[in-house]
């Protein structure tokens, strides 16, 4: 079964995140927010599970000579990560949240996404050192599917757990941050499913809440090739199951799933398969 292949997690992660590791990444949040239009880097650190991470934040916008440019990059070896809080601001602009949400992003909603979106970045990126992974990207290449390769699935899935494990500390718990995954998923559907009208909704999407696509029809989710950053549709589709499996929520893990089967990737220029067997061959 498919998600068997994706979901799959051989034994324990690491000790669970208590409310320390939760009160420590939002207070890094909490910086990262201070410093996101900062015109040089500013390096903080925190603990987690023990490891003592050094953390540079900046915004190559307003910081050109920054190394690493529109990403976040773990470094587990040196229990370092470098992180564009650029990014943010580029991915609001490629999932369209502005569209989503029906008129210009005010500036407390503009602030309310790049907070809860750094939070899940650097939650990822954290969880790649605490997890004692090799070096990691949070971008994709423009045509990469590191996402859909089965050999480097168990990393980036071990990373996305931890990072909902963190976010999803018992009586710690912030929804918001599962909302702007949930908000983001959509916009990826929509973008799916109704590529000719995104980011405004077609005929083929039905009315509703929770995740939103054609799951009446069972109309297959065609991830291309063409566009930036592709895999990020099975990205936060995973983290939405993930997140629906560790706060209970067994509609939304449901959907996700569901959502994850439906999916086919351009394995080459006009040819599709299922995503499952293009992992399959790895």
């Amino acid at each position: 079964m498919l998600a068997s292949v994706i979901f799959c997690l051989s034994g324990s992660l690491t000790a669970k995140a208590g409310p320390q590791d939760y009160e420590a990444l939002r207070a890094l949040v909490g910086n990262a927010m201070k410093v996101i239009h900062s015109r040089t880097t500013h390096e903080f650190v925190a603990r987690f599970q023990g490891v003592d991470i050094s953390f540079n934040l900046y915004n190559s916008r307003f910081n050109p000579a920054a190394v690493y440019k529109h990403n976040c990059v773990a470094t587990p070896s040196d229990e370092v990560v470098d992180c564009d809080l650029g990014l943010a601001d580029e991915l609001i602009s490629e999932f369209k949240l502005a569209e989503m949400s029906g008129s210009q992003l005010d500036k407390e909603t503009l602030r309310y996404y790049q907070e809860y979106i750094i939070e899940w970045i650097l939650a990822h990126e954290i969880g790649h050192v605490v997890l004692r992974h090799g070096r990691s990207d949070f971008a994709d290449d423009i045509r990469g599917f590191a996402v859909f390769d089965a050999a480097a699935q168990q990393r980036e899935l071990s990373a996305d757990s931890f990072a909902v494990d963190l976010v999803a500390v018992p009586d710690s718990t912030d929804f918001s941050a599962f909302g702007v995954v949930l908000t983001i998923s959509n916009s990826l559907m929509r973008k799916s499913v109704c590529p000719e009208t995104y980011p405004k909704v077609c005929s083929r999407m039905p009315a509703g809440v929770g995740l939103i696509y054609d799951y009446a029809n069972g109309s297959p989710i065609k991830v291309g090739l063409s566009g930036s950053h592709p895999a990020y549709t099975a990205r936060f589709l995973r983290l939405l199951y993930l997140i629906g499996k560790d706060v209970d929520a067994p509609g939304l893990k449901e959907e996700a799933s569901g959502a994850i089967e439906l999916l086919q990737v351009e394995t080459n220029p006009g040819t599709w398969e299922p995503i499952k067997n293009a992992l399959l061959k790895k």
